[in-house]
């Protein structure tokens, strides 16, 4: 997210008190708001961003917004405004908590920055470095977790095309993405929270029960056949498994 860290300059820390409705046009610098009090809305290109005490908002240079306060009381905030080349066009929010040092930020930095000693403005930028760092490692986290994701999706794909199929086998999947069966069951897991075969014998069962829920079932093997199964013995023990009842009781 900030990869040009040289390029990145901290202009100042303030803290103050959000007015009742504001508009800006096209942001000449970028802004972190931190919310110590109240609650806010930032509303731009269409999309809301609630701000509650205890947050962060990143605000990207060249945004256009209005904002307004949707609390009752006083909405305080503190404001690191900074400038720089970033490739980041929309708002991003965090939690004060999660960033190193961020109370003694939203608590200290503005009049540190204000009226503190050269020593005192060197810890501010010190500070402000730290909150890009962190910010940094979360972002290059998350698109790693995005890109790990992505490797298995052209066979969640082809899953979701071919799941109510006979012919339908979990144990294709891994080698359309290239990748091994183990590596594939783990990043699937990490996605879906259960195995590829306990995914396909759910979403099976779950689509065998609407059918008859909507009174389609004209018998049991032609059920099995429609969600994938070539043997309804099989299929009628996986049922009951699952709902307690028969597929020919649950109509």
């Amino acid at each position: 997210m900030f990869d040009n860290m040289e390029n990145i300059k901290l202009i100042s820390y303030s803290k103050g008190t959000a007015s009742q409705h504001s508009k800006v046009e096209n942001r000449k610098t970028h802004l972190f708001l931190f919310r110590t009090s109240g609650t806010t809305c930032l509303t731009a290109e269409g999309e809301s961003y609630v701000l509650n005490t205890g947050e962060m908002l990143y605000i990207p240079k060249g945004l256009s917004y209005e904002s307004g306060k949707i609390s009752e009381g006083d909405c305080e905030y503190t404001a690191v405004v900074f400038d720089g080349d970033i490739e980041i066009t929309k708002p991003k929010k965090y939690l004060t908590k999660d960033i190193p040092d961020g109370e003694f930020i939203c608590s200290h930095l503005p009049d540190m920055w204000k009226l503190g000693t050269a020593a005192d403005k060197l810890k501010c930028i010190s500070m402000f470095y730290g909150i890009l760092s962190h910010i940094s490692n979360i972002e290059s986290s998350a698109y790693s977790e995005k890109s790990k994701f992505e490797i298995i999706e052209p066979a969640i794909k082809y899953l979701n095309k071919n799941i109510f199929k006979t012919t339908f086998k979990v144990d294709s999947l891994p080698a359309i993405c290239g990748i091994s069966d183990t590596y594939f069951r783990k990043i699937f897991i990490a996605k879906y929270g259960t195995t590829p075969q306990k995914y396909v014998v759910s979403k099976r069962l779950s689509h065998a029960r609407t059918i008859i829920d909507i009174g389609h079932i004209k018998s049991v093997s032609k059920l099995a056949l429609m969600v994938g199964y070539k043997d309804p013995l099989y299929f009628s023990k996986a049922f009951k498994k699952k709902y307690g009842i028969s597929p020919s009781s649950a109509n």
